[in-house]
């Protein structure tokens, strides 16, 4: 934790966190709305394309974060080479720390958004599709709604117009499946 810290890593976190997520749970709204709109009955087929959308957004996120990381970490990293003002134990801890940061952020940019997609997709392993639907996005919405009271919450604003704010955006997207696939 304190190699995070000194690489100044957590509020970058918590937003590649609340993007992530956001991006999970819109990803699989449009997912089912699709799904809906096609007709699909089958919880098992639902469950095996959602899954499989989050494993390739928790991929894509990964992946890219790593590597975006891993590039910019590496610029600074050769900034903190050529000072002369910094011994050579603590050159030593921002390398580790710069390091640490770039797999810590990548593991939360690919985590969140399988996360919040699996919480989404979740009633279909319990229930029918024609019930898990309205499950399904009732789920989406309380995330959607959560993510934006959390944003509202730190930055000291009003939780609850963020938090509509979220699932607004949910309500569009589902919208925008539905008008342009004629739902």
């Amino acid at each position: 934790y304190d190699y995070l810290k000194k690489a100044g890593v957590t509020r970058l976190a918590r937003r590649y966190f609340v993007m992530n997520s956001f991006d999970g749970v819109l990803t699989t709204v449009g997912l089912l709305s699709g799904a809906y709109v096609g007709g699909i009955k089958d919880s098992a087929l639902i469950l095996t394309i959602g899954i499989s959308a989050g494993i390739a957004i928790a991929m894509s996120g990964g992946l890219g974060v790593f590597l975006t990381e891993s590039a910019e970490r590496k610029i600074d990293l050769k900034a903190v080479n050529e000072t002369w003002f910094k011994d050579y134990e603590e050159k030593k801890a921002l390398r580790k720390a710069h390091s640490s940061a770039a797999y810590f952020l990548a593991a939360v940019d690919g985590l969140s958004p399988f996360a919040a997609t699996l919480v989404v997709l979740s009633p279909f392993s319990f229930y029918p599709a024609p019930q898990a639907y309205p499950i399904a996005s009732f789920i989406a919405g309380a995330c959607l709604f959560m993510l934006g009271s959390f944003l509202g919450s730190i930055s000291k604003e009003n939780a609850l117009v963020y938090g509509f704010k979220m699932l607004l955006a949910g309500v569009a997207a589902a919208a925008a499946s539905f008008l342009l696939l004629g739902g």
